[in-house]
């Protein structure tokens, strides 16, 4: 049982950053469906040959193929830390089965 409790603690902590993960990729790309919504791209018609693009640094590019890949791992992450609960939770059982507890 002494090996549970900093087991537990572990998974938990992976839970934890898993969840913060997923939350900062879910919202870098729920803003980039809303930026990409906002703003229609202009068609040829509304282009002309005079057109300056605007620089790159006027608006914060956002990586959604990197959060979607973050989004993925993340959830690798957060199944393989329930794995481990579940574990402890079996070995847990298991014992308490074996001393006639359970």
């Amino acid at each position: 049982m002494s090996l549970a409790i900093p087991a537990l603690a572990a998974a938990r902590a992976g839970l934890q950053g898993a969840l913060a993960r997923i939350d900062r990729a879910a919202s870098i790309i729920s803003r980039a469906g809303l930026e990409s919504s906002a703003t229609p791209a202009p068609t040829p018609s509304e282009t002309s040959t005079t057109d300056v693009p605007a620089p790159a640094g006027n608006a914060p590019e956002l990586d959604v193929t990197g959060a979607m890949v973050d989004l993925l791992m993340a959830q690798r992450a957060f199944a393989a830390q329930l794995r481990v609960i579940q574990a402890v939770d079996q070995t847990m059982q298991d014992t308490l089965d074996s001393l006639g507890g359970g």
